[in-house]
């Protein structure tokens, strides 16, 4: 099998390790998408540097959101795009905005955060009372738990005597 494969040289690039500098004197798309790849283990710094170079990411042409999506783990950035007709564009293929889709994708992250804090928080309040009446029923206190029931400011200092 030794002459069936043409023996070609191979050159891998470690992008992580290629200095801003040196992508600076990139003239091409690779500039941003090797200075977004060479970021991607950090979400604050690819956010960074997306924001910081807002003019290109701002009309990304569609072949580069290619080799970013398929090359990083930036999730749910393709489904937030929203490509322009490439007859519209300055590099004559479709383009999107990179920026307003990140900008979605926290969006969204936060919503999702505050309902599962919504939640969390509605859990902790039901776990805490429901304590709070196991105790009171031990100890006899009946009336105080009908008390508990209509009065926020007995029920706080019951919080605060059984240290729930």
């Amino acid at each position: 099998m030794g002459g069936a494969m043409p023996d070609y040289r191979v050159h891998l690039i470690h992008m992580r390790s290629i200095p801003d500098p040196e992508l600076e004197k990139m003239g091409s798309d690779l500039k941003y998408v090797l200075g977004l790849m060479k970021r991607t283990g950090s979400k604050k710094k690819y956010v960074e540097y997306i924001q910081k170079n807002r003019e290109y990411f701002s009309r990304i042409p569609k072949s580069a959101v290619d080799v970013i999506d398929a090359c990083t783990n930036i999730k749910n950035i393709r489904e937030h795009l929203q490509f322009q007709d490439a007859q519209i564009t300055r590099s004559g293929e479709e383009e999107a905005d990179m920026c307003y889709a990140l900008d979605a994708i926290i969006r969204d992250a936060e919503k999702k955060g505050k309902r599962q804090g919504a939640r969390q928080g509605v859990k902790q309040g039901i776990d805490r009372t429901n304590r709070l009446i196991q105790l009171l029923l031990a100890d006899g206190r009946q009336d105080d738990l009908l008390k508990s029931t209509t009065d926020t400011l007995f029920q706080q200092k019951l919080f605060r005597e059984y240290h729930i």
